[in-house]
């Protein structure tokens, strides 16, 4: 039987400036954040749909994170 091992690498890209981001990286700790779109402002209901309370930040782990102010050459030599 072989073992496979598989690493998962993850680029954030950056989001419109006008906007607020719900999605945050960090390189160190190779994690990223998601956040609740209300909480950030951005709303993805629609008025008539009652408001729901805001829910914690989730929190994943990867073997590498790279944000928008990683090089390319950098994440792409990391991977090979």
């Amino acid at each position: 039987m072989y073992v496979v091992q598989v690493k998962v690498m993850l680029r954030v890209s950056p989001v419109d400036a006008g906007r607020s981001s719900f999605l945050s990286g960090n390189e160190q700790l190779q994690q990223v954040t998601l956040l609740d779109q209300s909480v950030c402002g951005a709303s993805a209901t629609s008025p008539a749909t009652p408001r729901r309370r805001p829910t914690a930040p989730k929190t994943f782990a990867f073997d590498a994170v790279f944000t928008q102010d990683t090089p390319l050459v950098s994440g792409t030599c990391s991977s090979l």
